[in-house]
């Protein structure tokens, strides 16, 4: 298994969404991308080790809480890979994770690109669309999102 193929499928677990949904997305690759830009090799390497074994042990999600995002190394990754599918911004790692773990230019909080901002699954989760990204017609905004009308 590749290493898209494998961060999809660990991405399924890690926020409940298909993955047909996170592929449909268009940003799986380029948040693979993200993630390759930040991290040193050797960090990165260890993530998608602990992801391979993960992904071909079809562990749970709370497997995954168990161990990855129980690893002090690892979980503050984790946390930003979930925040990156949800929102498409990558947060800073924190200051003590990269004086140990090093860090990268790359390693600030931005939105990763406009398509990540367009994308982010907290949209289709509150079934709205992203301000300023779909045009949605005259006074959109006063009615409720689809699946709350009342």
């Amino acid at each position: 298994m590749d290493r898209l193929e494998m961060f999809v499928e660990a991405s399924t677990r890690l926020t409940g969404f298909s993955r047909v949904e996170l592929f449909g997305t268009g940003a799986a690759k380029e948040y693979l991308e993200t993630l390759e830009a930040v991290l040193e090799t050797p960090v990165l390497d260890t993530l998608f080790a602990a992801i391979g074994d993960l992904v071909t042990d079809h562990a749970t999600e709370a497997e995954i809480a168990g161990s990855i995002l129980s690893d002090p190394v690892l979980a503050p990754i984790v946390k930003n890979v979930i925040v990156l599918w949800y929102c498409g911004t990558w947060q800073q790692l924190p200051d003590t994770w990269r004086a140990s773990h090093g860090c990268s230019p790359k390693d600030t909080t931005r939105v990763v690109s406009a398509n990540s901002y367009l994308s982010g699954l907290q949209w289709k989760l509150v079934g709205a669309h992203p301000p300023g990204g779909d045009m949605q017609g005259f006074a959109s905004w006063s009615r409720p999102p689809r699946g709350e009308e009342r």
